[in-house]
C-alpha cells in the first residue's frame, strides 16, 4: 500500500453494495488506478483476501475486512429503552450476540476498518465497541437523483389552506409516529385558527388497532392521513409543505436529502444521523429528540409554520448540499478513508 506497489481492493457484492452502488466503486477504483474484483459473499475465504489490501462488504460484518454499516448497534438501541424492566430482558435476551460482537471487534485484525453512514453512528461503535476512531470512515450515503430539480421554484404557502406535514413513518414507533402526533395536539393549542395536516407513509394503518385507538381518542381524524407504499416519492414531496424526520434512533435517514433535493423545508431529531449535515450548514431545522421529544418538536413546527414565506434561502442551502449526496461521492470517501487520497 506504499511506494509503487499496486493497489488491489476485493468487493463483496452483499447488501447495499449489491443493491445500490457496486458499479460506483468499480468505477472509483478504475480512476484510482486501483486494481479490483468482486465475489459473491459465498464465495469468500480469508485466503481468498491475502493477495489485495483490503476487502469490502456491506451489512455483512466479517473479520479483517472493510465492513460498511448503515445500522445502529444493538448497545446503542438499548440505551433508546425507557423502561428499566424492558432494558434488562433486552440486554439479557441480546447477551450472548453482544459478547459474540464484542469478541469480533476486539480480535478484528490489522486490516479491519469500518465505514459509517454519519458521525452519530462513528460515536456508537467507537463508544460502545472501543472501536479506534482512526479505523472508522464516515461516508455519507448517496440516493437516486431521478429528476433535475435546478428550475424548481420554491413554493410559498397560502394561510387560508392546511399546512401539510410529511413523514416515511414505516415502523411507527422506532420512526418517531407518536412524536408526531403528540405534536399535532400541542400545535392545535397553541394554534386554534391553524390549519394542520400530517401525511404518514404508514401501509399497515389499518391493522393497527393502538393506533387507530389513539387517532380517535385524541381527535385526530381530521388531521391525518394514512398512504400506502408510494410508488413516486418525487410526487408525495410535492404534496407537503415541509418533511419531519424524529426517529427514535436512525443512523442517517436518506429520506431527509431526498426531501432537501425535492425543495422542502425539513425538520429533523437530533437522534436522525442526517440532523448533523443540517446543523453543519444551517439547511433545515433540528430539535432536541431525547427529552420532551413531541413538545420540542411542536415548537419546530410552528417556526416553520409561521415563517415559512421567508425559508427560501434554507431551502436553496439545503438542495444545493443535497445534490452532493451520490454513491460516487460515498465511494470516493470510503477509497479516500482507506488510502488516504482519491479522485
Amino acid at each position: 500500500m506504499t511506494g509503487n506497489m499496486k493497489k488491489r481492493i476485493l468487493i463483496l457484492n452483499t447488501g447495499f453494495i449489491k443493491k445500490d452502488y457496486l458499479q460506483n466503486l468499480i468505477d472509483t477504483c478504475v480512476a484510482n488506478g486501483i486494481d479490483y474484483k468482486v465475489l459473491e459473499k459465498d464465495e469468500y475465504s480469508p485466503a481468498a483476501a491475502e493477495q489485495f489490501d483490503f476487502v469490502i462488504s456491506d451489512c455483512n460484518f466479517i473479520q479483517g475486512v472493510c465492513n460498511v454499516f448503515h445500522a445502529h448497534t444493538v448497545l446503542q438501541k438499548l440505551k433508546t429503552l425507557k423502561f428499566l424492566p424492558l432494558r434488562i430482558y433486552y440486554y439479557f435476551s441480546h447477551l450472548k450476540s453482544i459478547r459474540k460482537t464484542c469478541e469480533n471487534y476486539t480480535n478484528s485484525g490489522e486490516k479491519s476498518r469500518w465505514v459509517c453512514v454519519s458521525d452519530t453512528l462513528k460515536r456508537d461503535f467507537v463508544e460502545n465497541y472501543n472501536i479506534l476512531p482512526e479505523r472508522v470512515i464516515v461516508a455519507y450515503p448517496g440516493f437516486y437523483q431521478t429528476v433535475n430539480n435546478d428550475d424548481k421554484e420554491f413554493a410559498e404557502y397560502d394561510y387560508n389552506r392546511p399546512f401539510v406535514v410529511g413523514m416515511d413513518a414505516r415502523g411507527f414507533v422506532n420512526k418517531g409516529g407518536y412524536f408526531l402526533l403528540g405534536a399535532l395536539r400541542r400545535f392545535r393549542r397553541r394554534n386554534p385558527e391553524a390549519k394542520i395536516l400530517a401525511k404518514f407513509i404508514y401501509p399497515k394503518y389499518k391493522t393497527n388497532l393502538a393506533l387507530r385507538l389513539y387517532v380517535k381518542l385524541f381527535r385526530l381524524e381530521n388531521m391525518v392521513e394514512f398512504l400506502g407504499v408510494q410508488s413516486d416519492m418525487d410526487k408525495f414531496y410535492d404534496g407537503i409543505d415541509c418533511f419531519i424526520s424524529t426517529s427514535i434512533l436512525e443512523s442517517f435517514g436518506r429520506v431527509v436529502v431526498e426531501a432537501m433535493y425535492a425543495k422542502k423545508p425539513v425538520i429533523a431529531g437530533s437522534n436522525v444521523g442526517a440532523s448533523e449535515i443540517i446543523a453543519k450548514n444551517n439547511s433545515g431545522f433540528v430539535f432536541s429528540a431525547r427529552e420532551n421529544t413531541a413538545a420540542n418538536l411542536a415548537e419546530k413546527i410552528e417556526e416553520v409554520y409561521k415563517s415559512y414565506n421567508t425559508l427560501k434561502p434554507v431551502v436553496d442551502r439545503a438542495y444545493e448540499q443535497s445534490k452532493s449526496f451520490t454513491w460516487d461521492n460515498f465511494c470516493s470517501a470510503v477509497i479516500q478513508g482507506l488510502y488516504g487520497t482519491n479522485k
